[in-house]
């Protein structure tokens, strides 16, 4: 659901559809207009930005496209729009309480420029909150439901905040635009052990078997789970499940046979494993690592584009 984030919904329709007719007017390939009104026709450029923690989470571009393949000005549009005019509206969205900071944006209709204001303003936020009073701190994120957030901006911007601010121990993706590059770029920072919960089901973008294998693999390299959780230990909490993943069981004799400790949870197996839990009785040790949630569902309901046209799940596969 889209949580508290269900207020922002109706103020961000006209950030899209500026979005969109941005995007629209550039579809033809001739940026020459877009060029000249920002400044950057001709030149040769270079970009970096940095959050404040500690130097990490540093990104650069240069002229004409960059790794992802985009025109660095899409980067550009929250500049003269969009939330960054009161970086405080973003504080609507997140809640200290005890310990936990937790930020819910779920079906806000976010792109990867609000994903780069959100993480600079967080970054921040966390920032002035630590050196207030010295707590010690864990984040909750739900950015599910946003179907304008790409690898890209996965990629650039959370995996960056995530290396600064890393002990996120609830991390919610599932029904984004994002898909094997996304889970590459994450792999560090879930194999370092701090997410308890990591949600990343129902993608848009297209998840292979190799991607998945790829983070099981580095998950398993580090030996950071099981996690302690009080007095017993608990595995990776992972949910994949409905992201047109192919060979499912091939690709689950390779996890075992890599000597990667999984267990896949069922349906009838939710009564009694839950986040947080136990996958053993009282008394034995806990060796499993990471929990596949309902991973043998595999069909995908829907596809989305970025600018939110629905197509048929066969089209992810078509040359």
């Amino acid at each position: 659901g889209g949580g508290g984030a269900a207020g922002g919904r109706a103020g961000r329709k006209g950030d899209k559809e500026r979005r969109q007719a941005k995007e629209s007017n550039r579809g033809g390939g001739d940026y020459a207009e877009w060029d000249e009104w920002s400044g950057w026709a001709g030149s040769d450029w270079k970009q970096e930005w940095s959050y404040g923690g500690g130097g990490q989470g540093q990104a650069f571009w240069s002229s004409g496209k960059d790794e992802w393949g985009q025109r660095q000005d899409d980067w550009s549009w929250e500049a003269e729009d969009g939330w960054n005019e009161e970086a405080s509206e973003w504080d609507e969205y997140i809640t200290v309480r005890d310990s936990t900071v937790r930020v819910d944006l779920s079906g806000a209709e976010l792109g990867d420029a609000d994903l780069k204001a959100l993480t600079k303003h967080l970054d921040g936020f966390m920032q002035r909150l630590t050196e207030k009073d010295q707590s010690h701190y864990i984040l909750n994120i739900n950015l599910s439901g946003n179907s304008y957030i790409t690898d890209a901006g996965v990629a650039s911007h959370l995996v960056s905040f995530l290396n600064t601010w890393p002990e996120c121990h609830r991390l919610k993706l599932y029904k984004n635009a994002i898909g094997d590059q996304a889970l590459r770029a994450l792999a560090p920072w879930v194999a370092d052990g701090y997410v308890h919960e990591l949600h990343l089901s129902d993608l848009f973008g297209k998840v292979t078997s190799d991607a998945v294998l790829y983070l099981l693999k580095e998950i398993h390299k580090r030996g950071n789970y099981p996690y302690g959780n009080g007095k017993a230990k608990s595995a990776l909490w992972l949910r994949l499940e409905h992201n047109g993943i192919r060979d499912v069981e091939e690709l689950i004799s390779k996890a075992k046979s890599a000597g990667i400790a999984i267990a896949v949870l069922d349906r009838a197996d939710l009564a009694r494993v839950r986040p947080g839990s136990s996958n053993i009785k009282a008394g034995q040790k806990e060796s499993t690592a990471i929990n596949l949630v309902l991973f043998r569902l595999q069909d995908k309901k829907s596809k989305v584009r970025a600018v939110g046209a629905a197509v048929p799940p066969a089209a992810e596969d078509d040359p």
